[in-house]
């Protein structure tokens, strides 16, 4: 495998933490949307989110500034972005994604590596498990 293999837009299947029990959580939702990027020169793009996610309302596009805080906590606690440079290392099937601008400020300069596979058209990440929780997220290479 190659960054070749990565190189393209991707959209989320699903996102999904097993427990020890065999008990499954879906943090966004059982139908999250997603889209990840990944460029030939080495940057990456993830936005996930919840897709029931309440609007504002209004029927207009309010800025940053002008939004109740409430409305931003609660918008944020469905959504996930981030993005920066990536490396794929081949003989332990990881790529890492080196975060340079994310909601969560404190993964900003971080790393993060997710273990993963291709089947098909999609491709499967696996985050270090976190507390015996064993995520994946599922994503289908997107065409024209």
């Amino acid at each position: 495998m190659s960054i070749d293999n990565f190189v393209g837009t991707w959209e989320l299947l699903s996102y999904e933490g097993r427990a020890p029990d065999g008990s499954v959580t879906h943090p966004l939702g059982e139908h999250p949307f997603g889209v990840g990027i990944y460029t030939a020169d080495g940057q990456m793009s993830a936005h996930l989110m919840r897709a029931e996610r309440t609007p504002f309302g209004g029927g207009r596009r309010p800025g940053v500034d002008v939004i109740a805080p409430d409305l931003i906590v609660a918008a944020a606690a469905g959504y996930i972005g981030y993005c920066g440079r990536y490396s794929v290392d081949a003989d332990r099937r990881v790529v890492s994604h080196f975060v340079e601008s994310a909601l969560i400020p404190d993964w900003v300069g971080t790393v993060m590596p997710r273990e993963y596979a291709f089947s098909g058209d999609q491709l499967i990440l696996r985050p270090p498990p976190r507390g015996g929780l064993v995520t994946e997220l599922r994503w289908r290479r997107r065409t024209a």
